[in-house]
C-alpha cells in the first residue's frame, strides 16, 4: 500500500498514518514489497505520537522484517510481525543482520524493536504504546517546578549553578547540549530594560530569552566576571574537552524520587511548544531555534495545546 502526500501540503501537517503509509526505503530491497504492509500497519498500531519516532520505527522494523524473510526456512518461518519482534530474533538480527553498522546504531535498533514489542506483544492491558517513550514531550508546569526545586537542592554551589544555567538556558532560549556547553560569558547580554540576549550556534544567532527566565539568567551570568569564561563548568577551559561537559554535570547530579530527569531535548521541546502556543511568528521561531525548515516541529506539535473551535475559527479568519 502506498499513500500519496497531497501536493502543496506541508510535511509537518500530514498525519502520522499518512507519513507511515507513504514510507519506502531510499533503496528498497527486493523483499520490501512483501513486508511493507505489515510493517507499516504494525507501527501505526503501536501508537506513535511523534512523526519522527514513527518513521524511525518503520525503518528499523522494515530492516528486521527483510532480514526475517531472507533467513526464513521450512520449519523456521519468519514472515509475521510477531516473529520479527521476538527477543531471540531481535538479538540475532542485531548480531547477524547489522554487520558493518556502528555499535550505537545497533543499540538504537534494539531499543526501537523492544519498544515495538512492548507496544504490540502481550495481553492488551500490559502493552506500552510508543507515545509513552517519546523524548520530545515538553515538561508540564508541575514538572518544571519539581525540576527547579531539584536543581536548588543539589549538594554543591557549582552543581547548583551549572544545572540552573542548563535549565534556564533550555527553557528560556532553547539552547541545549553542545551549544550550551560552548557558551561564554561574552555570549550573553543583559540589556538595560531587563531583556537577555544569547548568541549561540554556528552560524551565530541571537535568541531573546523568554521573559519569565530573564531575571534568573541575568543573576546566573552576573556571577561570572571574566567575559571569556565558559558559563557551564568554567573550570574545563579546553574547548576540545567541552563536548562531554553536559553529560558530566548531569552525571554528578543527585537524583530525587518523582522528579523528572533533566533532558536537553525536553527543555528545548518545552521552549518550542511554548513559542508555538503563544503564536509567535514561525519565521521568528525558525530563526531563534536555528531551523532551516519546519519539519523539526513535527516532534512537538502533538503536544501543543490547540485553541477551542471558536478561537481557532477567529484566528483562521485573521481576526
Amino acid at each position: 500500500m502506498s499513500v500519496a502526500i497531497l501536493p502543496g501540503a506541508s510535511v509537518w501537517q500530514v498525519p502520522i498514518e499518512t507519513r507511515v503509509g507513504a514510507f519506502t526505503p531510499t533503496k528498497p530491497p527486493p523483499e520490501w514489497d512483501q513486508v511493507a504492509d505489515p510493517v507499516r500497519a504494525a507501527v501505526i498500531a503501536a501508537g506513535p505520537l511523534v512523526v519522527a519516532d514513527a518513521l524511525e520505527a518503520v525503518s528499523v522494523l522494515g530492516k528486521a522484517a527483510v532480514y526475517g524473510v531472507r533467513t526464513s526456512r521450512p520449519g523456521r518461518r519468519r514472515l509475521r510481525v510477531q516473529d520479527w519482534l521476538e527477543a531471540d530474533f531481535v538479538e540475532e538480527f542485531i548480531d547477524q543482520g547489522c554487520r558493518g553498522v556502528s555499535k550505537s546504531t545497533r543499540s538504537a535498533y534494539r531499543t526501537r524493536l523492544r519498544r515495538l514489542g512492548a507496544a504490540l506483544v502481550g495481553p492488551p492491558g500490559t502493552r506500552i504504546p510508543l507515545s509513552a517513550w517519546t523524548q520530545w514531550r515538553p515538561y508540564g508546569q508541575a514538572e518544571t517546578s519539581a525540576l527547579w526545586s531539584w536543581v536548588q537542592g543539589q549538594p554543591t554551589a557549582l552543581l547548583r549553578h551549572d544545572l540552573a544555567l542548563l535549565t534556564a538556558l533550555g527553557l528560556g532560549t532553547g539552547v541545549v547540549g553542545g551549544e550550551a556547553a560552548h557558551l561564554r560569558r561574552e555570549d550573553v547580554q543583559v540589556l538595560d530594560n531587563g531583556a537577555v540576549l544569547v548568541e549561540a550556534g554556528r552560524p551565530r544567532r541571537s535568541i531573546p530569552s523568554l521573559g519569565e527566565w530573564e531575571r534568573e539568567l541575568a543573576r546566573l551570568v552576573g556571577t561570572i566576571a571574566d567575559k571569556s569564561c565558559f558559563l557551564v563548568s568554567p573550570g574545563v577551559g579546553d574547548p576540545c574537552r567541552r563536548g562531554s561537559v553536559i553529560a558530566a554535570v548531569t552525571a554528578r547530579a543527585q537524583p530525587a524520587p518523582k522528579t523528572p530527569r533533566l533532558s536537553g531535548t525536553r527543555l528545548r521541546a518545552t521552549w518550542l511548544a511554548g513559542l508555538v502556543e503563544r503564536r509567535v511568528d514561525l519565521s521568528l521561531i525558525m530563526s531563534g531555534a536555528g531551523l532551516t525548515s519546519l519539519q523539526p516541529l513535527d516532534r512537538i506539535l502533538p503536544f501543543v495545546h490547540r485553541p477551542d473551535t471558536v478561537t481557532g475559527d477567529r484566528i483562521m479568519r485573521g481576526n
